[in-house]
C-alpha cells in the first residue's frame, strides 16, 4: 500500500467530512507473452483476498479491475486475446473496502430497552473504539491478508485446450503507512462531525418509524373504500413497503429496520399476516376483473367484507408502531 496515496486520501475524506472506508493497494504490473505460433486468449483472471484474522473485524470487501494499453483502458476482466510472437501488459489496480464504521456498529448496539439517541451514543462511542483498534494495528504496519491470483487461458499448439493455472498463492499484503498516520489519528478527533453524524444517524431511525406509520395509514385510508364496478379496476392494496422490508432482511440496514419492528413483541407477525392477507386480497380483485361482466353481487360483497377486516388490522397495527414509536423517540 502506498504511504502517500493513503495520506492524500485521508486528507481528501476528512476535509470532506468522511470517514476512511477504501484502502488502495500498490498497482502491480503483469506481463504475458505469446511464444507459441497461434493466438492465445486468457479468459479469466480471477483475484481473491483473504484477510488477516486481525484484520478480518475491520474488512469488508475486495475489489480489483485491469488496465491495458495504450491510452490504458480500464476492464473489469478479460477475454483477453494476445496475437502469436506478441506480449501483453496488464496494470492490476485493487482496493480493500474497511467496514462501514459508524452504520456497522449501529446495528450492533442496539438495545430495546434505550432510546434512540441513547442507542445512537452507544454506537458512536463503539465505532470510535473499533476504529482506535484499526488505527493501532496500522500503526504495527502488519500484514492484512493474503492475496491469490489464477488465470484461466487457451492453451495448445494443434488443439486448443482451456487450463487454469495458478499465478499467485497466498502472497502476503503488508501495509507501511508511517506518514499517513497522523492523518489517520485526525479522524478520531472529529469523529462527531465525520458523516454519518448523530443527527443522520438518529434521523435515519427515526425515518424508519415514520415510513411505516405513513405507509400503513395510506393503507388504511383506501381500505375504508368500499368497492364497486366503477372503482374495482384501481382497488388493488400496496404491499411496496413489505416487499422493501422482505428485500432487505439480507443487508445490513435490515438490522436496524427489523430491530425496530422485532422489539414490539407480535409486531413482525402480526405485519406478515397483514401483508399475507393483502396480497390474497389483491388476487381477489384480479380474479374478480378477470370475469368481466360475469362478476355478481356476491363477488363484491366478498370483495368488500374482506376489505373490511384488512381495515380492522390495519388500524391495529397502526397502533402499536405508534406506541413503539413514542418508546423510543420520547
Amino acid at each position: 500500500m502506498h504511504d502517500e496515496h493513503l495520506q492524500e486520501q485521508n486528507e481528501t475524506l476528512l476535509r470532506q467530512g468522511y470517514t476512511i472506508r477504501r484502502l488502495e493497494l500498490k498497482t502491480a504490473t503483469l506481463v504475458f507473452a505469446n511464444h507459441g505460433g497461434k493466438s492465445g486468449t486468457i479468459t479469466e483472471l480471477e483475484f481473491s483476498f483473504v484477510p488477516h484474522e486481525s484484520f478480518a473485524h475491520f474488512y469488508e470487501d475486495f475489489y480489483y479491475n485491469f488496465n491495458i494499453g495504450e491510452p490504458k483502458r480500464t476492464i473489469n476482466s478479460p477475454p483477453l486475446t494476445i496475437k502469436e510472437g506478441d506480449n501483453q501488459y496488464i496494470d492490476v489496480s485493487s482496493s480493500i473496502l474497511t467496514i462501514d464504521w459508524k452504520e456497522e456498529t449501529l446495528a450492533e448496539v442496539l438495545d430495546p430497552n434505550l432510546k434512540l439517541d441513547d442507542i445512537v451514543t452507544k454506537a458512536f462511542e463503539k465505532s470510535k473504539e473499533r476504529f482506535e483498534r484499526f488505527y493501532d494495528f496500522l500503526e504495527k504496519s502488519q500484514e492484512i491478508g493474503k492475496v491469490s491470483c489464477e488465470i484461466t487461458l487457451t492453451k495448445g499448439r494443434f488443439t486448443t485446450q482451456i487450463i487454469t493455472e495458478t499465478l499467485l498463492e497466498n502472497e502476503p499484503v503488508a501495509i507501511h503507512c508511517d506518514k499517513s498516520l497522523t492523518s489517520l489519528r485526525n479522524f478520531l478527533q472529529t469523529w462527531e462531525n465525520l458523516s454519518p453524524t448523530r443527527v443522520d444517524l438518529l434521523n435515519k431511525m427515526k425515518r424508519d418509524f415514520e415510513d411505516l406509520i405513513k405507509e400503513m395509514k395510506r393503507s388504511s385510508k383506501a381500505s375504508e373504500m368500499e368497492v364497486d364496478e366503477g372503482n374495482i379496476d384501481g382497488s388493488r392494496l400496496n404491499v411496496a413497503l413489505w416487499n422493501r422490508l422482505n428485500e432487505i432482511r439480507g443487508s445490513d440496514e435490515r438490522k436496524i429496520r427489523w430491530f425496530l419492528i422485532r422489539s414490539e413483541e407480535g409486531l413482525e407477525e402480526d405485519l406478515s399476516q397483514l401483508y399475507e392477507k393483502i396480497t390474497k386480497y389483491n388476487n381477489t380483485i384480479s380474479e374478480a376483473l378477470h370475469l368481466g361482466d360475469l362478476k355478481t353481487k356476491r363477488h363484491f360483497q366478498t370483495i368488500n367484507t374482506e376489505r373490511r377486516r384488512l381495515h380492522s388490522n390495519i388500524e391495529k397495527i397502526i397502533k402499536k408502531v405508534c406506541q413503539l414509536h413514542s418508546k423510543y423517540v420520547s
